[in-house]
């Protein structure tokens, strides 16, 4: 009965939880992003949460107009 109800109300079950997962705060957009095993050969050079947010930044100091 307890698996029926699960199913019926959409909640999936997490196997553990990640208590001790790193993050970082974007500069740009002030999201916080965590550390995955995809990012962890450069996390100590990650700054920015994406490539949008990176470009942003980059451009933020240019003047634009012609």
């Amino acid at each position: 009965m307890i698996v029926n109800r699960l199913y019926q109300t959409n909640e999936k079950i997490m196997a553990h939880k990640k208590k001790n997962v790193r993050k970082k705060l974007c500069p740009v957009c002030e999201r916080e992003f965590s550390w995955t095993k995809k990012l962890d050969k450069n996390w100590e050079s990650m700054v920015y949460c994406s490539d949008q947010c990176r470009r942003v930044k980059k451009y933020e100091g240019l003047d634009h107009q012609k």
